[in-house]
């Protein structure tokens, strides 16, 4: 079946903003979490993983912008994608516990993002997660294991929360929408 195209770029398009608000607030806050694949969870679960790293890739890019960090950690964020869009459309996940699912999402994205913000930034990023980081290594773990400790418990932390807001706003989209993208 044959997707309408216009349909789905406008939907990765909100789906990318839903991102870049996200992100912003994580920043702003200054939360040990990033808020930033909200709008990812939102596309894999409806149209799955071509547009969600569609969105990402577009996210990265913008957010990049205003935020230097963003776009070297796209890498991890295409993970987060196509993980999610795997736990929602596989037969395999179906209904299975929400805490799993983030388990299994989190885990890939959380080795790439750890190697990123270890061998690219010396443990220091945008992330309010950066001041754990250095505690850590200053305590006397290497960088790299004070990286990936942070970033698993950061990550999980994201990670169940992006995907309680992703299926929860797909809960509550007008049906005609999802109606005309299953249609399409």
């Amino acid at each position: 079946m044959k997707r309408n195209k216009t349909l789905c770029m406008t939907m990765v398009a909100v789906g990318t903003i839903i991102n870049m608000i996200g992100s912003f607030l994580a920043m702003q806050l200054k939360l040990p979490i990033y808020l930033d694949n909200i709008g990812t969870v939102i596309i894999a679960m409806i149209l799955g993983n071509f547009y969600s790293i569609c969105c990402i890739v577009v996210g990265s890019i913008v957010n990049g912008i205003f935020d230097p960090f963003a776009i070297y950690y796209m890498p991890s964020g295409i993970l987060i994608a196509l993980m999610a869009s795997y736990v929602f459309h596989s037969k395999k996940w179906g209904k299975r516990n929400l805490f799993l699912k983030a388990l299994i999402v989190t885990i890939p994205s959380t080795i790439v993002a750890s190697m990123i913000t270890t061998y690219l930034f010396g443990g220091i990023t945008s992330s309010g997660s950066t001041y754990v980081i250095q505690i850590l290594n200053k305590m006397g773990l290497d960088l790299i294991t004070s990286s990936f400790l942070v970033q698993v418990v950061t990550d999980y932390v994201d990670r169940v929360v992006i995907l309680f807001l992703g299926i929860t706003i797909v809960k509550r989209m007008p049906r005609d929408i999802l109606m005309k993208v299953e249609e399409s």
